[in-house]
């Protein structure tokens, strides 16, 4: 089979904002990094235009499922740009729902290999394995986007075939999920107890929430009225007038105008009020008799 000219190779580029590094990882055969001049990526002047925001530093984009193929392109990034210049942050994006323990634990540990900081930055979703590897980077340099969103739970895995091999295969799932409480517990500071409990189903928690937690140290947040909307049932930042406000006047104007579960049924979207809503509404307007 012929291989592309940038197949199992790294090629860097020299962009307004530094060194970049992207890899398509969906695929083996579009390896190449952004701004390569033959064979480079689909969309790769978009891709520049995007770093250019970004201050001086090298950049780790991990936005897809957290698998051996992916692992394999982002350890070779990070120890890449940690050889060319072990004083300069390696800032890692994150927007992944997670994946292998295996792939992830590799990346934790060349993350934990680098001479150099790497900062980790939640975009979109960071969840599953994403969420471990955003709590992983360097302390003081973890943060969160304010409209991101961070999910943690327990390791998923199924098994299958002889009862022997099943019982093999749920061993090394426990054996990863005690691993994992461990190294949550100690990035976190709480007890492996508590991780075990949050970590028990599928936890998802806003920027805040997981500063709060110990998975991030900070926000990404310049204070622009409107970045961080009360929209429907999310949870704007805690402990604000906007959070205050939200909570007292949102959430009652929510359920107010929410549609029946009987009107969305009959009209598929809420219209005008059928005779079984305007009947309950008359029965709260009626005063009750004593």
């Amino acid at each position: 089979m012929g291989q592309s000219k940038t197949s199992g190779s790294l090629r860097t580029t020299e962009v307004e904002a530094g060194g970049l590094v992207g890899a398509d990882l969906m695929g083996a055969e579009t390896c190449g990094l952004v701004g390569a001049e033959e064979g480079g990526l689909v969309g790769a002047e978009t891709e520049q235009e995007f770093v250019s925001c970004f201050p001086l530093g090298a950049i780790v984009l991990a936005d897809h499922d957290i698998d051996d193929t992916t692992a394999d392109f982002l350890i070779s990034q990070l120890l890449l740009l940690d050889a060319e210049d072990p004083k300069k942050d390696i800032r890692l994006f994150i927007n992944s729902p997670g994946g292998s323990v295996t792939a992830g634990m590799g990346i934790y540990d060349a993350m934990k290999q680098c001479k150099a900081d790497v900062s980790t930055i939640c975009m979109g979703l960071a969840a599953s394995m994403g969420a471990f590897l955003l709590a992983s980077g360097s302390k003081g340099k973890r943060f969160c986007m304010p409209n991101s969103k961070v999910m943690i739970h327990q390791p998923l895995g199924t098994a299958g075939g002889k009862a022997t091999d099943m019982s093999i295969r749920i061993r090394e799932m426990a054996y990863h999920k005690v691993k994992l409480n461990k190294i949550l517990s100690r990035i976190t500071g709480k007890s492996e107890e508590q991780i075990e409990k949050d970590t028990d189903r599928d936890n998802f928690l806003n920027p805040w929430e997981a500063k709060e937690y110990g998975l991030v140290d900070d926000v990404i947040d310049d204070g622009k009225p409107g970045l961080v909307a009360p929209i429907g049932d999310t949870s704007p930042p805690p402990k604000t007038k906007v959070w205050d406000q939200w909570k007292i006047e949102g959430s009652r104007k929510a359920r107010k105008n929410l549609p029946s579960e009987l009107k969305l049924i009959r009209n598929g979207y809420a219209g005008s009020q059928s005779d079984e809503d305007k009947g309950i509404q008359q029965d709260k307007d009626t005063p009750t008799s004593v």
